[in-house]
């Protein structure tokens, strides 16, 4: 995603083949193309399609990415519903500070 752009560009369904009566997590594996050193890089969130609200959502700053390299977020875990998914946006900054965002895997973690 070029990271100029205000929206939420990547939506996953969590709704499908996930047993709802268990709370899950999701670990994301992400990297960003950055000339600024500090601000927001990434946003992302948990949506609740159904009850019409998010259930988490949080703006990664830059200087938690490492670098160029892909990093490693977590959410805290929380119960699925029968329509949510995670959302991700880029920063709405111009192209000189936050040139692009990648997603590279969502993983869904069950809590045992």
């Amino acid at each position: 995603m070029r990271g100029n752009y205000p929206d939420w560009l990547v939506q996953c369904d969590l709704h499908e083949g996930y047993d709802i009566t268990k709370k899950w997590k999701a670990r994301l594996r992400v990297r960003i193309e950055a000339k600024a050193k500090d601000g927001v890089g990434l946003n992302f969130g948990v949506y609740d399609q159904q009850d019409k609200k998010g259930l988490y959502s949080k703006k990664i700053e830059i200087s938690e990415f490492d670098g160029n390299n892909y990093t490693v977020i977590e959410t805290p875990y929380f119960t699925l519903g029968h329509k949510m998914y995670l959302w991700f946006s880029p920063p709405d900054r111009p192209l000189d500070e936050v040139e692009k965002v990648f997603i590279d895997r969502v993983i869904l973690l069950r809590e045992e």
